[in-house]
């Protein structure tokens, strides 16, 4: 479009604007005037005024001599008349406080009435009884009066709110009303088409315009858009919709009450010439107006009669006459029926036009319902255009759903947004594809934004997204997701997949097995009623979900065994730590950190933390430093963490990347270390990633390390299991070294203090039901040899018959050449089985 014909268009929609306003201010007043009551009443006090001496002597002869005069001005009166005046105060104050809707009718009724009032009032040819002072109880009236114009006032004063409500709305799933309003580029199209109907000009029948469209694909916006244009030439638009009312035998007559309603101000007679049309239609309810038409006699003469007499007034009107027919498919088989029939028939004028949408699928079906043959030929002679609403541009769908979401969608989140909508054909995108109307589009957004609000931060955006549009479009699924996603998705490493029946290597795993989901996805989708090309499409949206490939899990995201639930419950449970607050910790100091993970175990968030923190990435040097710091307190902390040693190793690698020298390092690992005091996790961290510390530390000072660990926990007296993990790491001897013997004589001291507990894990049972036991090797490990061992026994004071019974099974043992298992029969030492 060129500069000069936009500006032809700006200066119609200004013009069309202009005269819209218009049209609200005098609507109002014509619907007052043309109100039968307030006609009447204007008319009475017309008549009065102008033969007011007349009415003054009537009334006084025949109402107030003979009646009013009597009125008692006592006490029980004047009580009744407060009341009345006391009730009209509430009342108004009641509808004040509601914003009760008054009309203008209403209003102008009563503005009336107390014109009337104030001529009869101040006429010098009555007296009126005073009520107190110079108030009569005749003011009443315009009390009352006041009291409306109280009320009409105060519906138009904004009521103050409570409280400031901080979120937005819902999305409105309304139809468009202007060309400014079309976001899916159909403005075109409806112009054209609004300028081809006005051009249009039939000389025998109506004209009828069939408008297609599945349900939700925005029939009423075009509608509207056509509307638009068409008012922009003067077009007379009547909206028609037949559903409202039910019975089909009302259809006739509620369609020409309709547009006489409409056309009343162009032509005083069309609403009385369209009512006793529709009456001659109706004459017969056992017959069929079909019958009625073709019958002869006087009837067909009026029908013929009447229907000139009302093509003769429409043509009065010399203005084009659509009418909007909306939702055509809302109907049961036998309305459409009447419907389609009225636009043929019934209402078959040349000046009159019909816009009918509908789905065509669906009028098909009703019409075979019917056996009238052919639909499709059957529709064919009632529409003479049928026009499939054209596709909108998906790109203007993307653009406006992208849009909405930026509304609500945080500031951090926003480059993850970017990249969803820019994403496609990725995994990091979404099934966008599955919305495939305006309507899909804001029932999308209205939920989205409802969930998003509870959880924003504490989910992966992208998979959010992607359960809603499931949730949206496959609601069954989403509810078999929500309830049993333990049987149709399978874990490796708290990594959630969908389980492929076909992969035989999972079902040879005995281990595995045991573990896998009871039923395949596709069996369980064809048992719900999906077909193949449906499958298909719910596959791929599980498929961005729990990627196949994915070789680690954010935490957050759906395909994480521990924050799946959030995204069907729409919130954390209490034991999960908050995203949010999770990455608040590392802005602060470590002090500071370390009180509130103390506060984060107390509230039992342990394992939420450190799932967190297996997957989380520091972004320099402190932050990292403060993780492993952590990782270690956490672990010292809990005896029920085992994990993280990957991922701690990791983080001490990421040090290096921040150009951290090896021995910056190691004395930094020495600062948590000595920290961090005993620690069973620090120790087994260090015996289990020895050979990958070699660049910070050699195996003697890791051996040294754990010698140490033992003597502090020898020296704390700590339980003997809790001693034996110290004892096997401080013995190590995997690069063949010398034994330690330091650690060795450290046990000797804790054995002389734990003998008889000692002596009965020194027991072995190898097969008990037959009494087969050994002694175990670590015997001769601390001791050197057999005999060596077998002499500190022997020299142990005072006995006990603990003592005794082990030193006869350990000579036994020995003297079978300490080799194999033996029997015996304990009696005081209680073996573990």
């Amino acid at each position: 479009m060129n500069k000069t014909n936009t500006q032809k268009v700006n200066k119609s929609v200004a013009k069309y604007t202009n005269i819209s306003w218009l049209k609200k201010m005098i609507n109002p007043i014509q619907e007052v005037f043309l109100n039968r009551t307030n006609v009447y009443l204007l008319a009475v006090a017309v008549i009065y005024r102008t033969f007011r001496p007349f009415f003054e002597e009537f009334f006084s002869k025949y109402w107030v001599t003979p009646f009013l005069v009597y009125f008692q001005n006592e006490i029980p009166t004047q009580i009744v008349a407060w009341f009345v005046i006391i009730g009209i105060v509430v009342v108004c104050g009641i509808e004040c406080k509601n914003r009760k809707r008054i009309s203008e009718i209403r209003l102008y009724r009563w503005i009336l009435i107390t014109a009337i009032w104030a001529s009869v009032r101040f006429s010098e040819a009555w007296i009126f009884i005073p009520l107190f002072g110079n108030i009569t109880y005749f003011d009443i009236v315009p009390l009352y009066t006041l009291s409306v114009v109280a009320t009409y006032v105060c519906q138009f004063i904004k009521r103050k709110p409570s409280e400031k409500i901080e979120e937005d709305g819902f999305e409105c799933d309304e139809p468009i009303e202007t060309n400014e309003e079309d976001l899916l580029g159909r403005r075109g199209f409806a112009q054209t088409l609004a300028r081809r109907i006005i051009k249009t000009k039939p000389k025998n029948q109506s004209f009828a315009v069939g408008i297609l469209s599945p349900w939700g694909y925005g029939k009423t916006s075009f509608l509207n858009l056509i509307k638009d244009e068409l008012k922009r030439h003067e077009t007379i638009c009547i909206d028609f919709s037949p559903w409202i009312y039910g019975k089909e035998n009302n259809l006739i007559r509620e369609f020409f009450t309709e547009v006489g309603k409409h056309l009343r101000k162009f032509a005083d007679t069309l609403p009385r010439d369209m009512m006793e049309y529709a009456q001659i239609l109706e004459k017969n309810e056992s017959t069929s107006w079909l019958s009625m038409l073709l019958s002869l006699g006087n009837m067909g003469h009026n029908i013929e009669q009447q229907g000139n007499l009302l093509k003769m007034s429409l043509l009065k009107i010399d203005r084009p006459i659509v009418v909007f027919i909306d939702d055509l498919d809302r109907l049961g088989s036998n309305e459409i029926m009447e419907v389609l029939k009225l636009i043929r028939n019934a209402a078959n004028f040349s000046e009159i036009k019909f816009v009918v949408a509908y789905d065509r699928t669906y009028l098909v079906e009703a019409i075979k319902q019917q056996n009238t043959g052919s639909a499709n030929r059957y529709l064919e002679k009632i529409f003479q255009i049928e026009y499939t609403l054209p596709a909108f541009d998906r790109e203007n769908l993307e653009i406006y759903l992208k849009k909405e979401c930026d509304k609500f969608v945080h500031e951090e989140e926003k480059e993850s947004l970017n990249r969803i909508f820019n994403s496609k054909e990725s995994f990091e995108s979404i099934a966008i594809e599955e919305l495939l109307t305006l309507r899909d589009a804001k029932r999308y957004i209205n939920s989205l934004k409802n969930i998003y609000i509870k959880l924003a931060g504490n989910v992966v955006l992208r998979d959010l997204m992607n359960i809603e549009i499931l949730q949206l479009k496959y609601k069954p699924v989403y509810e078999l997701l929500s309830q049993q996603w333990e049987q149709v998705l399978i874990e490796e490493n708290v990594i959630l997949k969908l389980y492929e029946k076909s992969n035989k290597e999972q079902e040879k795993d005995i281990f595995l097995y045991i573990k896998l989901p009871s039923y395949n996805i596709n069996t369980r989708l064809k048992e719900i009623g999906y077909n193949k090309v449906e499958i298909e499409r719910i596959r791929r949206i599980l498929y961005f979900l729990f990627p196949s490939f994915r070789t680690s899990a954010e935490y957050g995201a759906i395909n994480h065994k521990a924050t799946i639930a959030r995204y069907f419950y729409d919130t954390i449970q209490e034991r999960d730590l908050p995203i949010e607050t999770f990455n608040r910790l590392w802005l602060k100091n470590y002090e500071y950190i370390k009180e509130d993970v103390n506060n984060i175990i107390s509230c039992h968030q342990t394992y939420s933390f450190v799932s967190q923190l297996d997957s989380f990435i520091p972004d320099s040097a402190v932050v990292c430093k403060n993780v492993i710091r952590i990782m270690f307190y956490v672990g010292s902390s809990n005896s029920q963490i085992n994990s993280l040693y990957n991922t701690i190793l990791n983080r001490i690698n990421l040090l290096e990347d921040y150009q951290i020298e090896d021995m910056e390092i190691k004395t930094f690992l020495l600062d948590i270390i000595e920290e961090n005091g005993l620690s069973n996790y620090i120790s087994g961290f260090l015996s289990s990633e020895f050979r990958s510390l070699e660049k910070y530390f050699s195996f003697e000072e890791i051996r040294e390390i754990e010698t140490n660990y033992l003597q502090k926990a020898i020296q704390q007296d700590l339980s003997l299991n809790i001693i034996y993990d110290y004892m096997s790491r401080a013995t190590n001897n995997e690069y063949d070294y010398n034994e330690n013997e330091k650690a060795y004589a450290l046990f000797k001291l804790y054995t002389n203090r734990h003998i008889e507990e000692f002596m009965k894990s020194m027991v072995i049972s190898m097969n008990a039901p037959k009494g087969y036991y050994y002694v175990s090797q670590l015997a001769q490990e601390v001791w050197g040899t057999w005999g060596n061992f077998q002499n500190y026994i022997k020299s142990i004071f005072p006995r006990t018959p603990i003592i005794d019974e082990f030193e006869k099974f350990l000579n036994k043992f020995i003297n079978k050449g300490a080799q194999n298992a033996t029997t015996y029969n304990f009696k005081h030492i209680a073996v573990n089985k």
